[in-house]
């Protein structure tokens, strides 16, 4: 196996980049896999619990953090209770090349968070579902430092229309919003938006009830108003 072509042992192993426990056994089986094996079982580690969260961090090596594209917190049990934000800050920093952050319902100052990813330029994913404190502040701190964004979740959190102009201004290759539960939102934002962002496809208003279109205002828009992120594209013609 190790004479094998690496573009061969590439493909091999990205047929497991979700099998964390088979990517582990695979870099002890050679040097040769070892190589291969690393990057895709640093891309997007698995983390299921603080506890787990917390060793990552301290065992972590520069080399290896520079590795990390995809962080996804939505495996911790009561996230919401834990003390989240006093340890990832320290990963935040470390992962540059980050292109995928998911901290929704998780207990951290947002400020924080903005101010650890500003400088992943590659990022182009970001949830900050239901957490405490995301204000307009927030939004405009991070969409200034990131317009090449493609997908936000910012739902269920205390923002105003500030945050959809900055987002149309800051984001225009903006492809899937969700602020369903956003109650200060207005008709007069996601009319702006879908004016500034001409490449999205998807936006989820489902709770934003000072929304008020006029009728059949936004019947050309992809906007929707269920919990499913993605939406059929002959749904939207």
């Amino acid at each position: 196996m190790n004479s094998l072509a690496s573009e061969i042992l590439n493909v091999i192993t990205n047929l497991l980049r979700d099998d964390q426990q088979t990517l582990v056994q695979l870099s002890f089986v050679s040097r040769t896999f070892h190589q291969v094996a690393i990057p895709y079982l640093y891309r997007a580690p698995s983390i299921l619990s603080f506890h787990q969260l917390t060793l990552f961090i301290q065992r972590l090596t520069p080399r290896y953090s520079e590795l990390i594209k995809i962080i996804d917190l939505q495996g911790i049990p009561d996230r919401w209770q834990q003390d989240i934000g006093s340890v990832l800050n320290t990963l935040l920093l470390r992962t540059i090349h980050l292109e995928n952050l998911d901290v929704g319902f998780c207990n951290l100052d947002p400020r924080r968070v903005i101010s650890s990813i500003s400088n992943c330029s590659s990022l182009r994913y970001l949830s900050l579902k239901a957490v405490r404190n995301v204000t307009d502040e927030v939004v405009e701190n991070f969409v200034r430092d990131h317009p090449s964004l493609i997908g936000l979740d910012i739902s269920y959190s205390s923002i105003t229309d500030d945050s959809i102009y900055t987002i149309s201004q800051h984001c225009i290759s903006l492809e899937e919003l969700d602020i369903s539960g956003c109650e200060q939102i207005s008709e007069e934002g996601i009319r702006f938006l879908a004016q500034q962002c001409k490449q999205l496809r998807y936006i989820n208003i489902k709770d934003c009830y000072n929304v008020v279109p006029a009728d059949g205002e936004f019947d050309e828009f992809p906007i929707t108003t269920d919990d499913i992120w993605e939406t059929d594209e002959d749904d939207l013609s």
